[in-house]
């Protein structure tokens, strides 16, 4: 006996909706985070449906909850980000008392990234250009600690 042609409701990403979000992170656009991952170059020039896709709504819900239970909340990186761009350190000196002066270079740094995270919009508004992952955040902190 045939089964029915139906059709299959997912609630878990696929290989190649996986594969273009790891393209995306890696810095690619869409569509060369599509086609890289397998999709035909038809359906890859209509990527803005990609995020639609109940699997990667599934996944990227799942990630949301993840942070969220980590304590990675969007008041948690705002305080961050003042934390970084407020940041100090003690120069030390021979004739003069250790003292507090501005860490400019972390200062800069922490400019560039929420630069490079804000892209500013139609009229005037921001809108997120990039937003960091866990990794990169974690991993960016590390290597802080490390010098």
């Amino acid at each position: 006996m045939d089964t029915p042609l139906v059709p299959i409701k997912r609630n878990r990403p696929t290989i190649k909706q996986v594969k273009t979000l790891q393209n995306l992170k890696e810095g690619m656009n869409m569509t060369q985070a599509m086609t890289k991952a397998g999709y035909s170059g038809t359906v890859a020039k209509r990527g803005r449906v990609f995020f639609q896709q109940k699997g990667v709504q599934t996944y990227l819900k799942g990630l949301r909850e993840y942070v969220t239970e980590a304590g990675l909340t969007n008041q948690k990186m705002a305080e961050k980000f003042k934390e970084w761009i407020d940041a100090e350190k003690v120069v030390t000196s021979h004739t003069e008392p250790d003292k507090s002066v501005p860490d400019y270079e972390t200062q800069l740094k922490t400019f560039d990234r929420w630069k490079d995270l804000m892209e500013m919009g139609e009229g005037g508004n921001p809108k997120i250009k990039r937003r960091l992952t866990v990794e990169e955040f974690v991993n960016d902190e590390l290597k802080d600690e490390s010098k």
